[in-house]
């Protein structure tokens, strides 16, 4: 007979975390005398409590609603994205210098965005130009009622790089001066702008 100690939960705990081990070790291919630890550095994956917790909080936030209490705060997702709730690598924060332009660019394609909030509602707006101003394509996107509109600026500019090719030049406007500040400014830990941030390497690469 095999005893067995602990509680459900317990013993679930133990076992996801020895086979987080085991996939680990895959991945680094190194001794299994190497801690957890050491590990997750090597592989830079991350800690399973701290997932769980990351994940749970964004549940409860986003999709329930409710408001989240971290250190001594409480937040709700109107202000989630202005906050550093979860830290960034670093590499991921570095600052991305912009440059004003009144006048569209020629010769080239050129993206407009804009965000904005009317009536407690919430949404993004993109349009594409060609070089005589035809419209090549467009959208519209309708965010939750609780996004700031400094969030619906970004994700206009988000969506415009995800539909821009590696291989051709464009032109992005946008009249956000904060989402500026934020692209150029490595303290910048709001979500979107991270992502943004990271489109703009993958196409400059």
């Amino acid at each position: 007979m095999v005893l067995k100690f602990g509680t459900m939960a317990q013993q679930d705990a133990i076992r996801n975390s020895y086979r987080y081990r085991l996939a680990l070790l895959k991945i680094a291919k190194t001794y299994t005398t190497v801690s957890t630890e050491a590990l997750q550095i090597l592989t830079g994956c991350e800690p399973l409590d701290l997932l769980a917790d990351r994940v749970h909080l964004q549940f409860q936030m986003f999709n329930k609603g409710l408001k989240v209490t971290i250190g001594s705060k409480d937040y709700s997702s109107s202000d989630f994205d202005n906050v550093n709730i979860f830290e960034f690598p670093p590499w991921d924060c570095l600052p991305f210098y912009c440059r004003a332009c009144d006048i569209p660019l020629k010769d080239t394609k050129n993206i407009f965005t804009d965000g904005s909030k009317l009536d407690a509602r919430v949404g993004s707006g993109v349009v594409c130009l060609d070089q005589r101003d035809n419209i090549l394509w467009q959208c519209e996107i309708r965010l939750s009622d609780e996004a700031s509109v400094f969030l619906a600026e970004a994700y206009a500019i988000f969506i415009a790089l995800q539909k821009t090719r590696e291989d051709e030049t464009i032109g992005i406007y946008t009249d956000s001066q904060s989402v500026f500040q934020a692209l150029e400014s490595p303290r910048s830990y709001s979500k979107i702008i991270v992502d943004i941030k990271k489109l703009l390497r993958h196409i400059n690469m």
